[in-house]
């Protein structure tokens, strides 16, 4: 695996977002405000491609994909946390 993406804007929100439930786009889109559907539709593929997420579509009027995390993209999640929670020695982040 290359681990490039994973310096990638974006990408430790979207995985730790996946970690806790699969979303449809729709949802995935709301948890993350700031972050354009463009750039999270380029950010979900390039992690499908990783093999870090899944997609599952669902037929239907409309038709809905949800994303999750493969058994890959769940190993890294506790590489994240500490990157996503801040310092954890206790000094304070400028």
């Amino acid at each position: 695996m290359r681990f490039f993406y994973l310096g990638k804007k974006w990408v430790g929100l979207i995985l730790h977002t996946l970690s806790k439930s699969p979303l449809f786009f729709r949802e995935l889109e709301r948890s993350i405000p700031p972050m354009s559907a463009r750039i999270l539709s380029k950010r979900l593929k390039e992690l499908m491609e990783e093999g870090l997420i899944q997609r599952k579509v669902h037929m239907g009027n409309p038709i809905r994909v949800t994303y999750m995390l493969t058994d890959k993209g769940i190993d890294l999640i506790p590489l994240l946390l500490p990157s996503l929670n801040g310092p954890q020695d206790g000094r304070t982040q400028n």
